[in-house]
């Protein structure tokens, strides 16, 4: 392949991501304003059938969640953007900083929720894991970088981030199990605790590997 060629590859490949990068920060935004709709608007809450048990028995866990993983969810999007961190490295820890305790907050809540979910125990089990390895990817990666292990830290609020967008993922695949393959909410629900995330982790690990090595 020709120089020229090579670098109309690249420039190809960056625009794409860009893109892609995009339209992930335009559905975590969408996500972020459903998400935050439960403490706007009660009613919601208390017409859900995933909710309203936890806004009658354990509000401040689910208040947790829906506020800080939302917020998690939108600043983390914007943490990746290509030159962002070069150009405001103040604004890039501040917001780390707010991410990491958005993340903390939306996790102990998401555990709570989990265990004392109405799905089952698969589901519990799954909205649990996903909980415990949103907790453990963000502390490792905020030690990273308190260490000043930039790449490793990188590396890790990959990890971090994909875990946080299962809450796209999820809403994503609802209308997917119920229209595309005609199951039943309950149903569709428990494999949904597990699906919305393991993709994401396993995505997040193939794209760490094959970029994330790569010095920027």
């Amino acid at each position: 392949m020709s120089l020229h060629g090579s670098f109309r590859v690249r420039s190809e490949g960056a625009i794409m991501k860009k893109f892609l990068l995009g339209l992930a920060i335009f559905l975590a935004f969408a996500i972020a304003l459903y998400g935050w709709s439960y403490v706007l608007f009660a009613s919601m809450a208390e017409n859900s059938g995933t909710m309203s048990h936890h806004l009658a028995d354990r509000p401040i866990a689910m208040y947790l969640h829906v506020i800080f993983g939302p917020l998690a969810l939108l600043i983390g999007g914007f943490q990746f953007y290509p030159g962002w961190r070069s150009k405001h490295p103040a604004y890039h820890r501040w917001a780390g900083r707010t991410y990491v305790s958005s993340m903390l907050l939306s996790g102990f809540g998401a555990s709570v929720m989990a265990i004392t979910t109405n799905a089952g125990p698969v589901a519990a089990a799954g909205f649990g894991g996903l909980a415990i390895a949103s907790i453990f990817t963000t502390v490792r990666g905020y030690l990273l970088a308190r260490a000043g292990k930039y790449q490793q830290h990188r590396r890790w609020m990959i990890r971090s981030y994909v875990l946080a967008f299962a809450a796209v993922t999820l809403r994503l695949h609802i209308p997917m199990f119920l229209i595309v393959f005609g199951m039943e909410f309950a149903a569709a629900y428990v494999i949904i605790a597990w699906s919305c995330w393991v993709p994401n982790l396993l995505y997040g690990e193939w794209y760490v590997r094959k970029y994330a090595a790569i010095p920027k």
